[in-house]
């Protein structure tokens, strides 16, 4: 008989859960409608705070670096059931969460809401967005940052 135990982030005051995501050290990440989330010590960790307090900021994907599991993408999508109000672009931590930069900012994309991030298994400088009504769009770093440490 298969069983399914819960691992946090079940309880009605905790945000929805929209996508989870892991790397090759075991980390589990969540994105939620309040931010991303990442599991160590049995807890679940805020690592990226919604960027409004007046509403929810939904992560819709989150993907961590094969190559470098301390290079974490995580994905600004849309409000469920409502695509009028959304966050919009893309985010890369290279030190497993702690601080986070913009791929996004300046592009006529930052604002749009994502919905799901991939990367070119033979060429890890490549990652591919696809967006909610905006098409799919490509980012081709001309050299990635050096691969951080990770969490500990």
């Amino acid at each position: 008989m298969l069983t399914w135990v819960p691992e946090g982030l079940n309880e009605p005051a905790d945000p929805d859960v929209v996508v989870i995501a892991s790397d090759a050290t075991g980390t589990l990440w969540a994105g939620t409608t309040r931010g991303a989330y990442r599991y160590g010590d049995g807890l679940w960790h805020l690592a990226l705070a919604p960027r409004f307090q007046d509403r929810d900021d939904v992560i819709s994907d989150v993907l961590v670096d094969p190559t470098c599991p301390a290079r974490v993408y995580a994905a600004r999508g849309h409000q469920p059931g409502d695509f009028r109000r959304h966050g919009g672009g893309v985010v890369v931590s290279e030190d497993a969460g702690e601080h986070w930069n913009s791929l996004t900012h300046g592009h006529p994309i930052d604002n749009a809401p994502f919905a799901d991030l991939d990367l070119d298994p033979n060429h890890p400088t490549t990652v591919y967005a696809a967006t909610f009504g905006f098409g799919v769009w490509r980012l081709d770093w001309a050299e990635l940052p050096q691969c951080g440490g990770g969490p500990q």
